[in-house]
């Protein structure tokens, strides 16, 4: 009997030898190689989830690359801007994406939900420390272990061919609308806005990987803005409004805050409500392109200037339409 267990024992070594030994090899080939490259004479960085993603087109923009991705939530951002920050050292500024949804409790679901594992963790998980995964499994233990063999397979045969280039996100081109129909649907009751306010939970761990993002690019250097994108006027997170600007305030009074939200569009230029189609981005990518030509940057009061050349606008626009 002790001489089974034994044996036992020294087969179920080797055989998680067999399996760790590889895996921890090939992220460490993966870490040592990787490349996050950018855009040639990039100087500004946008980061965020799909609000940016959709709404900053950065072919229109001079000397920014747009590295935002859909359903990424800061905890996995935040090693991505690292090893972008490691390899591209002529980047001067980072714009991250501050929207209502990226404090409630959903954000927490984006990190470790199954979905979320599976499209992030395998890309990411050469860049995770033992705390960062203790996080992850701890919050979905049965996701994490199943995601692990799909990681490990995958980061194996990434090693193997050496693709060392990571895909960092994008401008994405949305032909769609479904703003006119979205606009139709009744505005929420007041038991029914006072019942969505009692239920809704923020997220902590959100704040706390944004401050961790913060905190890494300023220690290289950077200067970091926290934006908000365009939203449409029936965006149904302002609901909470007062909240998420007390919330801004108590935790990042110390970082610029640029608030493109109200920026008016048509809804024929927006994909629905939280998101701007092509049309609408184009738009709003050409006016944010003036802006920092016109030294945004180096404004005293940035949102001050914002809301001048906004009014601007809109002026321009009645006069023409008259």
């Amino acid at each position: 009997m002790k001489r089974f267990i034994k044996l036992t024992t020294v087969f179920l070594v080797i055989l998680a030898l067999f399996f760790i030994v590889p895996v921890l090899i090939s992220e460490s080939v993966l870490r040592k190689n990787a490349v996050f490259e950018l855009k040639e004479n990039t100087k500004h960085l946008i980061v965020g989830h799909s609000h940016p993603e959709c709404a900053f087109n950065d072919s229109l923009i001079e000397d920014l690359q747009n590295v935002s991705n859909s359903g990424e939530p800061y905890f996995y951002a935040s090693f991505k801007l690292k090893e972008i920050l490691k390899d591209n050292p002529g980047v001067e500024t980072v714009f991250i994406e501050f929207a209502n949804n990226n404090i409630t409790s959903k954000m927490d679901d984006w990190a470790y939900d199954d979905m979320f594992l599976e499209a992030q963790y395998t890309i990411y998980s050469p860049f995770m420390s033992q705390k960062d995964r203790s996080f992850l499994a701890s919050n979905n233990t049965s996701g994490f272990i199943n995601v692990l063999f799909l990681s490990s397979s995958s980061n194996i045969n990434r090693a193997i061919k050496r693709q060392f280039n990571y895909s960092l996100g994008g401008f994405r081109y949305l032909d769609r609308d479904k703003t006119d129909s979205l606009v139709q649907l009744p505005l929420p009751t007041v038991e029914e806005l006072k019942q969505f306010r009692q239920n809704l939970k923020f997220s902590t761990r959100s704040i706390q990987d944004l401050k961790k993002i913060i905190a890494s690019c300023q220690q290289k250097g950077k200067k970091v803005y926290l934006i908000r994108s365009p939203l449409h006027d029936r965006y149904e997170d302002y609901d909470f409004e007062s909240t998420y600007q007390k919330i801004r305030k108590e935790n990042f009074s110390d970082i610029e805050y640029l608030d493109f939200s109200k920026f008016r569009l048509q809804d024929s230029e927006f994909a629905d409500l939280e998101h701007l189609n092509y049309k609408g981005a184009k738009i709003f990518s050409t006016w944010f392109n003036g802006l920092l030509q016109k030294g945004l940057l180096d404004k005293k009061d940035k949102q001050k200037f914002i809301e001048a050349e906004y009014q601007s606008r809109l002026k321009v626009h009645s006069d023409t339409s008259r």
